[in-house]
């Protein structure tokens, strides 16, 4: 099982420069209210496809007043490790975001990143999920298993 070894975020939400280093067993993130421990786990998860933990716009994962981000992530699996970059970039005046693993970025990268890294987060907002409807509790089960069996939403 790999582990994200580092990270070093650029103009990201309210990180104007940050770097951590991470164990390779457990980490715990604490502190007060606003000051960054969400969106340190929202950094982590664009590694992912999608739009983070938030399901939010580019923009708004740029820090006021910048008009880009970057986030540098050292991800350690079976020995090896990758430098994953994901960054905003200005498109046909949208900004997008892009995903880099070792300086290349391709739809066979994008896989490698999707074969590495599987992300299971639960928020707070998530308790209702067991008070909700059997499709809601079916749908989150669908999503775990699908993020690391890729041939699962074809089977189901």
């Amino acid at each position: 099982m790999g582990y994200f070894k580092n990270i070093k975020l650029n103009c990201f939400r309210n990180f104007n420069e940050f770097q951590s280093e991470f164990s390779d067993k457990c980490n715990v993130f604490f502190g007060k209210n606003g000051c960054g421990k969400t969106n340190l786990l929202e950094a982590l998860s664009l590694c992912a496809k999608g739009r983070g933990i938030r399901k939010d716009k580019v923009v708004n994962f740029i820090q006021k007043d910048q008009n880009f981000f970057s986030n540098v992530i050292n991800f350690v699996n079976q020995n090896i490790e990758y430098e994953i970059k994901v960054i905003s970039e200005l498109s046909q005046n949208k900004l997008h975001k892009k995903i880099y693993l070792n300086n290349e970025c391709s739809s066979e990268v994008n896989k490698k990143i999707q074969s590495l890294i599987t992300f299971l987060i639960y928020l707070p907002e998530n308790e209702r999920m067991f008070m909700a409807s059997p499709t809601t509790r079916r749908n989150f089960f669908d999503h775990f298993i699908s993020s690391s069996n890729e041939k699962y939403s074809t089977l189901v």
